[in-house]
């Protein structure tokens, strides 16, 4: 997902639409799906043909519905997003619910990609005993896949071949090679997509992975794990409120940072002066408010925020947030999502500044 974001965001083009949608896992909510997904694209159709000339409006609408069409919503997850412009036509399924917006203008609205980045917690969990380890990845408490390859992997030494003259030292020995077989199996899979990496097993094996570890800074942490039916989404239920706990923790800590730049005087949020500071590249890292969305016009660096209903042209940012987000990312900046009450002293945005 990281690299799809990395390149969407980048697209300058005369005209791009990004229709985003919350959708459904299962049946029969996500029968609706594809009903809604068909009156976005109609509505997003009248909005080109009220906005651009008629033959990119009629170029970019069957663009939208010829990918509408491929679109199989048995494989939905909770959010959808769409991006259309002359030289592009994707789509990406997300792990985190959305609002249903259209917004058009000269680059991809590519705040869900950062939200399902920030906000949706994915990860990997490493199911590890003396014998066999299974590597999965996921978002928060669904399962997203079982990673086959070098997975599942199995010890040299099975229990059914232990015998008694296999000494403990031995036997100690040949499990720790196994520990770094693995090891070199997830490193693999991780640089692929860089996930942080839980892992399910005892005391004594998660103490023993950590030694043989090549990098065990990417790995965040051992959590338990009773239900041994062998089920991966079953496991991944059972963890997840453990590894949700930690990972609000970590986000919270996040709120320390802006803390300490109220004291320095390094904190802007008012919207035109946050809007200012990004355009010098001040920005360092965008505190925004879960869920908050803002249309709103911008003129002469000075940002007017306006209702969702009064947004009648091009010139209209449907987003002001997606905006900033996407200008602070360009100059290395990130994006920190925290629930609303972490925020209300701030309105729900505020930057903190480089300098």
């Amino acid at each position: 997902m990281k690299e799809t974001l990395n390149r969407l965001k980048k697209v300058v083009s005369d005209c791009a639409v990004t229709l985003v949608l919350r959708t459904h896992r299962t049946h029969p909510e996500n029968a609706q799906d594809s009903i809604k997904l068909k009156n976005k694209v109609s509505e997003a159709r009248q909005r080109l043909e009220k906005e651009y000339d008629a033959a990119t409006a009629k170029n970019l609408g069957d663009k939208l519905a010829k990918l509408a069409d491929e679109i199989d919503v048995n494989y939905n997850l909770e959010g959808l997003v769409l991006f259309v412009d002359a030289n592009h036509a994707e789509f990406v399924r997300l792990p985190v619910e959305l609002n249903d917006r259209i917004i058009i203008d000269s680059t991809f609205a590519t705040r869900p990609l950062f939200r399902a980045l920030n906000l949706e917690t994915r990860y990997y969990l490493l199911k590890l005993s003396k014998d066999k380890a299974r590597l999965l990845r996921a978002s928060s408490s669904n399962l997203d896949e079982e990673i086959g390859g070098d997975f599942p992997a199995t010890s040299d030494v099975s229990p059914k071949s232990r015998t008694e003259g296999l000494i403990d030292e031995r036997q100690s020995k040949l499990q720790l090679e196994f520990f770094n077989r693995v090891d070199k199996f997830v490193n693999k899979v991780h640089q692929q997509e860089p996930l942080p990496i839980y892992i399910a097993t005892d005391d004594m094996n998660y103490g023993q992975y950590l030694k043989m570890a090549d990098r065990p800074n990417t790995i965040y942490g051992q959590v338990a794990l009773k239900n041994r039916d062998g089920k991966a989404a079953n496991s991944i239920k059972e963890v997840w409120p453990a590894i949700q706990e930690e990972t609000k923790a970590r986000n919270l800590s996040r709120k320390e940072e802006l803390k300490k730049a109220v004291g320095s005087g390094k904190v802007v949020s008012d919207y035109s002066e946050i809007w200012q500071a990004l355009e010098m590249g001040r920005g360092a890292t965008l505190f925004v408010q879960q869920g908050l969305f803002q249309p709103a016009q911008i003129k002469d660096n000075y940002v007017k925020l306006i209702d969702k209903a009064d947004i009648n042209s091009k010139e209209d940012v449907d987003d002001i947030i997606d905006e900033m987000i996407e200008k602070n990312s360009l100059f290395g900046g990130d994006v920190v999502f925290l629930p609303k009450e972490e925020l209300a002293d701030f309105q729900g945005l505020a930057l903190v500044t480089r300098y």
